[in-house]
């Protein structure tokens, strides 16, 4: 596994940033993944948050956070660049977004729809699989909690 040391993971501080995380959700979901841009751009970016891995000023991954009835944080829309997979990222900005959910007050659990090939990352960082496998966006998916102390 590569590193890349200089990655900075944090929250989206302008509508440009916004915009570079949907670049790369387009370019991940929609042209690798053959996920429709209706399924992809929900119309929800403006009612979550939104976290940004930069590689210096390049945005190389991003995921959205939609806080859910005031006590879970569901993490939604993990995307890193293919020259950055593998290297580390996505657990970091994993990670940021379960200690934003640990310092919000009233969130008790951090959910996610894992893609069913994700499943063994998300374990690893100590989400448990529940439920059956369910499509959405024509990809299999299996709902993750991660409960916070």
């Amino acid at each position: 596994m590569s590193q890349h040391p200089e990655i900075t993971v944090r929250q989206i501080a302008s509508d440009d940033e916004l915009s570079a995380c949907l670049d790369i959700r387009r370019v991940v979901f929609i042209d690798e993944q053959g996920v429709s841009e209706v399924e992809e751009m929900d119309g929800k970016e403006h009612i979550c948050d939104h976290l940004i891995a930069l590689d210096g000023d390049e945005a190389v991954a991003t995921s959205r956070l939609n806080w859910l009835d005031g006590t879970k944080l569901k993490i939604q829309r993990v995307a890193v660049l293919k020259p950055y997979r593998g290297s580390g990222i996505g657990l970091k900005m994993i990670r940021e977004a379960i200690r934003i959910g640990s310092e919000r007050p009233g969130i008790g659990m951090v959910i996610l729809e894992a893609q069913v090939s994700a499943i063994g990352f998300y374990e690893k960082i100590g989400f448990v699989a529940e439920g059956p496998v369910f499509m959405d966006a024509g990809i299999e998916h299996r709902l993750m909690t991660l409960p916070l102390d």
